[in-house]
């Protein structure tokens, strides 16, 4: 039961947090917290690592642990997760886009 609670965390962080900086679901959210917080707090919005700790939390809290230790580390988890995430789909959408051979193939 605890591997399953842990890869329901992480793929909870993971999805909230592309659905917060890059779904088309949120943006009209985004789009009113961008006129109403100052750019320094908006920018949590826009960050990976800064939406994936703050998912971390809730995703920690809710699935995990009500230890405040645990949806500490679980913040710091969901901001690790985010941002490999986020990198591993763009080196995806990066393979499909540009296909440069190899040397020997040419």
């Amino acid at each position: 039961m605890i591997l399953g609670n842990i890869i329901l965390f992480a793929l909870a962080t993971v999805g909230m947090s592309h659905i917060i900086v890059d779904g088309k679901i949120f943006m009209p959210v985004k789009k009113w917290l961008n006129k109403w917080l100052p750019s320094s707090i908006y920018q949590l919005f826009d960050c990976y690592q800064c939406s994936g700790t703050w998912c971390g939390f809730v995703c920690g809290s809710i699935i995990l642990s009500n230890n405040f230790l645990v949806i500490f580390l679980c913040g710091m988890a969901g901001s690790f997760l985010a941002v490999v995430a986020a990198s591993f789909l763009n080196f995806m959408e990066a393979q499909t886009l540009i296909n440069i051979g190899d040397d020997d193939e040419r």
